[in-house]
């Protein structure tokens, strides 16, 4: 029998004011899933829209292809921790909003629109996503 001050006590009000995350599974689910295949047309969108394997940005669309599409396939299949992964792909789709300036395929028309319409829709996925998830503490 613990006193009312002791150990258990101590210990059990400690566990009840520990953050927890708490998610609707359902839209962080079907944000990162949209979002993972966002992820994979950024891969794929070069050569579509007839970027050559040395043109400005295709390593660009490559490398944050693949990192949108495994941030959110880890958010997918575990959609109540990292959130912090969808702000990354958020901020990742604000990258691929700018990149046709920095890389300079602004003259490949459908091309920086494709990165612009899809680095939006990566933005709002991703913070969808994000807000979707939130840490609480349990009093």
């Amino acid at each position: 029998m613990a006193e009312p001050g002791g150990t258990l006590a101590i210990e059990r009000r400690c566990l009840m004011e520990m953050p927890v995350t708490r998610s609707n599974d359902g839209v962080v689910k079907t944000a990162s899933g949209l979002n993972f295949l966002v992820g994979i047309w950024f891969i794929l969108s070069p050569w579509v829209y007839g970027a050559r394997a040395g043109a400005g940005g295709v390593w660009n669309s490559i490398i944050v292809g693949i990192i949108i599409a495994v941030f959110a396939a880890i958010r997918f299949f575990s959609p109540r921790s990292a959130p912090g992964l969808s702000w990354i792909n958020a901020l990742l789709g604000i990258w691929m909003v700018i990149s046709p300036w920095v890389y300079g395929y602004t003259t490949n028309t459908a091309r920086m629109w494709n990165s612009i319409i899809f680095g939006i829709i990566a933005i709002i996925l991703g913070v969808w996503s994000a807000v979707s998830t939130r840490r609480t503490t349990v009093a």
